[in-house]
């Protein structure tokens, strides 16, 4: 363990789908909004399939512009036959209806949605670019051994008794265990778990394992959040 020291966390974002609302400078709480996430969705339909028509022909049984926006169930096309059941497409969710695709016979509803996007510590911003944020904190820092080669966010949890009676788990909990075995870990991943943080290396383990010899100074600092970065080999809990 280092001691506490100052740590740089960056954000990398697309700017044409995050909206920052945090600016430079500003000290920002474990929990703050920090910036709005937009992503574009698109479920495609295949109309000649449901209607039984050569792509071309499909046009004229279309019920709705392209660009009107629809609701699940609304009703997109109907093909009616006197001697057959009559043959429709129906909406399968809300969004924007799009006609034609590049794809003949095909139409696609499209929608947007939006996620707040929540700083896992505190700390101050000292850098905001086009593309990123770069928040400093102060976080004790520990060196591990691990064969994951990415950065994860959680928080340090562990769990008292049997841990083969785990029944619940935070959905972002990094699971701090001094023997780790495969049982508990798959129950683990199952329950949400993120990541096995242990005294001992688990061969074959489910989870991203970090290897620590300071299993009694992080039993410590348990419910605090907690970075893992494999191509560092550290821990880094957050004050």
């Amino acid at each position: 363990m280092k001691g506490q020291v100052a740590s740089l966390w960056v954000l990398k974002f697309d700017a044409r789908q995050f909206l920052p609302l945090v600016k430079k400078g500003e000290q920002i709480k474990r929990g703050q909004v920090l910036g709005i996430r937009r992503r574009r969705h698109a479920l495609l339909i295949n109309f000649a399939r449901h209607l039984k028509l050569a792509p071309k022909k499909i046009e004229k049984y279309l019920l709705v512009n392209s660009g009107t926006v629809v609701k699940k169930g609304n009703l997109l096309a109907r093909r009616r036959n006197w001697l057959k059941k009559e043959k429709v497409v129906l909406a399968p969710r809300g969004g924007k209806f799009i006609w034609p695709l590049r794809r003949p016979g095909w139409g696609k509803i499209t929608w947007i949605t939006k996620k707040n996007i929540r700083s896992p510590l505190r700390g101050k911003v000292i850098n905001h670019q086009e593309n990123s944020l770069g928040i400093r904190f102060l976080a004790s820092v520990f060196k591990c051994k691990t064969d994951f080669q990415g950065q994860l966010w959680g928080e340090l949890v562990t769990t008292s008794g049997n841990f083969l009676q785990l029944t619940h788990l935070k959905n972002n909990a990094c699971l701090l265990v001094k023997t780790p075995n495969l049982s508990l870990a798959h129950k683990a991943k199952v329950l949400g778990a993120k990541a096995l943080i242990s005294s001992q290396p688990l061969l074959d383990s489910p989870l991203p394992n970090f290897v620590s010899s300071d299993y009694n100074a992080l039993l410590l600092l348990v419910g605090r959040p907690v970075l893992l970065d494999g191509p560092q080999k550290q821990i880094l809990v957050c004050s």
